[in-house]
């Protein structure tokens, strides 16, 4: 017989929460266990992340990412700095070209 992953969990649930009804601890102690067994739980979940070096890696690529950002925002900067000083002189030669030939006049 195949049992379907939701009926799966809502099995583990009713399983729980009749462990929980049925438990010899008070509520109060169940809470703090369960707060406990939580927290050890993120505990190892970190312990895990940081022995893999996500967090490293994670960091240093988006470090180089954002370098490369800079990278080409100041090439395009750069560009369009070269493209109005170009701009700039082409203007200028041709107001010179212009006072020749009125001066030819």
């Amino acid at each position: 017989m195949t049992i379907s992953i939701s009926n799966k969990l809502m099995l583990l649930g009713a399983g729980a929460a009749a462990g929980l009804l049925l438990a010899p601890k008070s509520g109060s102690q169940t809470r703090s266990t369960l707060m406990s067994k939580g927290q050890d739980l993120k505990d190892a979940l970190m312990s895990k992340v940081q022995q893999t070096g996500v967090t490293e890696t994670a960091t240093t690529t988006v470090h180089n990412v954002v370098e490369k950002g800079r990278n080409i925002a100041s090439i395009g900067k750069q560009r369009v700095n070269d493209s109005i000083e170009a701009g700039r002189r082409r203007f200028n030669e041709a107001m010179e070209d212009s006072d020749e030939t009125d001066l030819m006049r």
